[in-house]
């Protein structure tokens, strides 16, 4: 059995072809957040099914979102500056009836979650956190087996922001102070950079808005300040984990997302901080880095999709 798998993200939508967790083909179609975007996907995804064996052709789909999904009627109810024209939208069923095959919707967090427990770092575990760095940082918790939802689909997926640094800290994009993703993550990187103390002195200075990917490259190539700004953030980030952490008790806490790719900088350092911070009789999760940062949302949309059927 294979699945189309999509994962919508900030500026495209990453599509792939998924059987038995592995990704079979894979692609990206830039989008412009109009309702236009729904046919490109479409003649997209018709494209890429073609480009594999009749009999690798899926017989599911799955789509994720950055948004809080309404697992009753499939629809995305809220987001935040993203796909606004989803909004409402019974998605499960656009995507069966379009593709002609049964079909599952779930917030991207809660993707990557299933991803790495049905095909990652994760197999196998019936308590584990997820967090996804990327442009923003996405949550999500399986709790003694069973994804954590809550009554209204808030469950673990805003820990993002949990608010570390509530009166000195930035203004996130969320309208609250210092939230963990306001203080290191994508989005919030350029204002990091540009207020770093002595950092005319880096090349980083130079630029007009610089991305984590920069930061990561300088830090790479030695530049004293990059290294001190990556080292911010696993600060940082060490902090946010003790928080859920302490809220959700898991045995392991994996680490995805794109910013990811750089984690050789930082996971000692987000060891350390968790190791010093958390207050646990029973010992320390275990944090580990996701084999492909890049996949779990559409791994996960994968397996959730194949499952639905099953």
């Amino acid at each position: 059995m294979s699945a189309l798998a999509i994962d919508v993200g900030g500026t495209s939508f990453k599509v792939a072809i998924v059987a038995d967790g592995q990704i079979l083909i894979q692609d990206r179609l830039s989008h412009t957040s109009e309702p236009g975007d729904l046919d490109r996907l479409t003649e997209f995804c018709n494209g890429l099914m073609d480009r594999v064996d009749p009999d690798q052709r899926p017989t599911t789909v799955g789509m994720s979102l950055p948004g809080i999904i309404d697992q009753r009627t499939g629809a995305m109810v809220s987001a935040h500056d993203k796909v606004g024209y989803m909004l409402g939208m019974d998605l499960r069923t656009w995507m069966s009836d379009t593709f002609g095959m049964p079909a599952a919707v779930e917030n991207d967090a809660r993707a990557a979650l299933w991803g790495e427990v049905g095909y990652g770092t994760g197999r196998g575990e019936k308590d584990i956190l997820v967090l996804t760095f990327g442009t923003g940082i996405g949550v999500a918790a399986l709790v003694d087996g069973k994804a954590l939802h809550g009554p209204h689909e808030h469950g673990a997926i805003l820990g993002g922001h949990q608010q570390i640094n509530p009166f000195l800290g930035r203004i996130c994009t969320c309208g609250a102070r210092g939230c963990l993703e306001a203080e290191a993550c994508g989005w919030s990187m350029p204002a990091v950079v540009r207020e770093w103390p002595g950092i005319e002195a880096s090349p980083l200075g130079t630029l007009d808005k610089a991305t984590f990917s920069d930061v990561a490259s300088q830090a790479y190539a030695g530049d004293p300040l990059a290294l001190e700004i990556t080292e911010h953030c696993a600060r940082v980030w060490g902090v946010g984990i003790v928080n859920l952490v302490h809220v959700l008790d898991p045995d392991v806490v994996v680490l995805s997302g794109g910013l990811m790719n750089a984690a050789d900088l930082m996971i000692d350092t987000i060891r350390k901080e968790v190791d010093e911070r958390i207050w646990a009789i029973w010992g320390r999760p275990r944090i580990e880095v996701a084999a492909d940062v890049y996949a779990s949302a559409t791994l996960g949309m994968a397996y959730l999709a194949e499952h639905a059927t099953a």
